[in-house]
């Protein structure tokens, strides 16, 4: 379709692409233009093309002299001077017949020119019901996915209700079930298009919904999913803090729910040490239980040791390793194993690191950690996917106290870890290591990629 518009024949007016929507009125169509950067709405009537604004918008000096249009709900009609529902914009009729036939409460479309700061209307078309358009717009905005349309369509319907005479007062849940309906699919469509990545357009559409008076816990989701998604986001964390959200520990709770995270955190804490002090009295028990046996085993373990090449001893070393269950027992073979020289002592180390006795698989860690080579460090990498608090907790530790870019880069990833102590656990030493009051994946990831540059790279091969 060919469009013009009165004194813009010398801009360059490039039709985006997509169809020309349906016609909703008699010889109505509508099509979307850009001029410069800005894209705009142009609604042809019977040849002649209107550029759409809405009625605050025929105040804009830039239309005087244009062919504009608007679309409105018709309130009254005295003599030339007209007005619609919603706005205190001054319009008149060029054409005195331009309304004829039209009554308060009708959808109607009115084309004309601005003159002097008032908009003379030359022609008018009277659009289809409230809910009729809403369902022919409904169809056009699912088609088009675009979320921020379905909410115009949402903010229309409601308004529609408030303005027409004409219903009565049980329409009214029609009305308000058209706009439930509009919502929801704007939600939909705005997270199809925003996923897990773009705050600002979660801020945008929260605000957008504040604005609509949804349910607020709605609108609270959508900033709180934009503030998780990027800590960063201002508008996000304003609207928070101004309706009384408190962050605490990256997140944004109500005092309640933060009374009781923080007292889920207290009983945690108590449960993990009371499983410590457990777990110190068994192996002090079984320490001295079994003493004597650990001696002599330890003692004929030494001396078979001392006619044995650096290879052999590893090997037995390694064997050693793999039968017992004592602790004791464990941290002398892994004494003995650091008099080999370090490339042996790699597979007396793995031998350890797969013991069912954490304490074991700890003394392995910390033997690993006084080397500083890239076989060592792979190990300690590995055991971040212990099963045993002891053992992770051990091994960040380790990590953190290297400090380079590998060690620190797996601390930020084991934060987004699906086993919560293990996620605790990096980001524990983390903020230890970097002084950051930071607690969530999101915020250590992006806190890494602005500062990795500065830490140091990890040991050679």
């Amino acid at each position: 379709m060919t469009t013009k518009i009165a004194s813009l024949a010398a801009i360059c007016l490039a039709l985006l692409a997509g169809p020309i929507l349906a016609a909703e009125g008699d010889d109505l169509e509508s099509s979307q233009i850009r001029i410069d950067k800005q894209v705009v709405t142009v609604y042809t009537h019977r040849g002649q093309s209107y550029r759409y604004t809405d009625p605050e918008g025929l105040a804009d000096a830039a239309l005087a002299g244009q062919l504009v249009c608007v679309e409105g709900k018709l309130r009254d009609v005295r003599g030339t001077d007209f007005t619609l529902f919603g706005t205190d914009q001054k319009l008149q009729l060029a054409a005195a017949d331009a309304l004829k036939g039209f009554s308060p409460g009708d959808n109607v479309w009115i084309g004309g020119h601005v003159q002097d700061g008032v908009f003379k209307a030359q022609v008018a078309v009277k659009l289809k019901s409230d809910l009729a358009l809403f369902d022919d717009r409904f169809a056009a905005a699912s088609k088009a996915k675009a979320w921020d349309r379905m909410l115009d369509l949402a903010s229309w319907i409601s308004r529609s209700a408030t303005y027409n005479p004409k219903i009565a007062f049980e329409e009214h849940r029609r009305y308000r079930a058209s706009r439930d309906r509009a919502v929801t699919s704007a939600c939909a469509l705005a997270e199809a298009a925003f996923k897990d990545n773009d705050a600002a357009g979660y801020s945008r559409l929260a605000t957008r919904l504040l604005d609509l008076e949804v349910d607020r816990e709605l609108v609270w989701r959508y900033f709180r999913l934009a503030a998780a998604i990027d800590p960063d986001q201002d508008l996000a964390a304003r609207r928070l803090a101004e309706a009384g959200f408190i962050r605490w520990h990256g997140l944004w709770l109500t005092r309640e729910q933060k009374a009781e995270r923080e007292a889920d955190e207290t009983r945690r804490l108590t449960k993990i040490h009371e499983m410590e002090a457990a777990r110190q009295q068994r192996r002090t028990e079984e320490a001295v239980s079994g003493a004597a046996l650990t001696a002599r085993e330890s003692a004929e373990l030494e001396t078979s040791l001392t006619a044995l090449p650096p290879a052999d001893a590893a090997a037995r070393l390694a064997s050693t390793l793999e039968r017992t269950s004592s602790p004791r027992l464990g941290r002398r073979v892994l004494f003995l194993t650091a008099a080999l020289p370090p490339q042996q002592q790699t597979q007396p180390l793995a031998a350890a690191l797969r013991s069912r006795e954490p304490e074991i698989r700890c003394a392995a860690l910390e033997l690993a950690a006084s080397r500083n080579d890239s076989a060592a460090r792979k190990l300690i990498l590995a055991a971040l996917s212990d099963d045993s608090d002891e053992v992770v907790d051990l091994a960040c530790s380790l990590l953190a106290s290297a400090g380079d870019t590998q060690a620190l880069g797996a601390l930020v990833g084991l934060t987004a870890s699906d086993k919560d102590f293990r996620a605790r656990a990096a980001v524990d030493v983390l903020r230890g290591t970097t002084n950051q009051d930071r607690w969530t994946p999101v915020e250590w990831r992006l806190w890494w990629n602005k500062n990795k540059a500065a830490y140091p790279a990890p040991p050679a091969q």
